[in-house]
């Protein structure tokens, strides 16, 4: 049934909007990971763009276990950076926090983590103290950037918050942590995390 309906979707489909078409059906199809975590199979589907709509399907079957390891790779990487340590009901609870993640889910490329670290994240914080937001992005994606920093920008407005972003790449990340950059350290030991990739918000509904 998967393959006829990949079949019958993709085989109408424009060459121009094929990626962007394997990625929403392999998101739809496949729920253990958002559609983002497919970017990296999608070159191989869209190669074969020209044969059969059925034999397009049969590449996107046999691509699913590929995509599986993929999402428990990163899940294991999130896993080892922080200690996963479940949300308390105070941030659950947080007004400004479930808004961000909400435009961050909302985002076409949204990033691979996102860490509330510092004061907020402690429980020692003033009312006007900032929440510090540690950003963690697959690429440099400055159209990604500018969203995020809108994001906070309407998320101040409607809260009247204040929000810090530490926006780095995964790269940049993994060697600043290899450093033992300090902030990183205090993000991983004392921070929660708020918005993984592979598997979305930790907000309750």
């Amino acid at each position: 049934m998967i393959m006829r309906i990949f079949a019958a979707r993709i085989a109408s489909s424009s060459s121009a909007h094929c990626a962007a078409l394997t990625s929403r059906i392999l998101a739809q199809n496949c729920k253990k990971v958002p559609s983002m975590v497919f970017t990296p199979i999608l070159p191989s589907v869209c190669q074969a763009r020209n044969s059969s709509g059925y034999r397009v399907a049969r590449r996107l079957y046999q691509l699913l276990p590929r995509v599986d390891r993929m999402a428990d790779a990163d899940t294991v990487w999130y896993n080892e950076v922080m200690n996963a340590r479940p949300l308390p009901s105070r941030l659950q609870r947080d007004r400004a926090l479930r808004l961000f993640i909400e435009k961050v889910r909302q985002l076409p490329r949204p990033p691979e983590m996102v860490v509330l670290y510092g004061s907020r994240a402690r429980g020692d914080h003033r009312p006007d103290s900032d929440y510090d937001l540690l950003v963690v992005l697959s690429e440099k994606d400055a159209q990604t950037i500018e969203q995020l920093y809108q994001a906070v920008q309407d998320v101040e407005m409607e809260t009247i918050r204040a929000i810090s972003l530490l926006i780095r790449t995964r790269e940049q990340y993994e060697v600043a942590r290899s450093r033992g950059e300090r902030v990183l350290r205090d993000a991983e030991e004392e921070g929660y995390l708020l918005w993984s990739l592979s598997s979305g918000s930790v907000f309750e509904p």
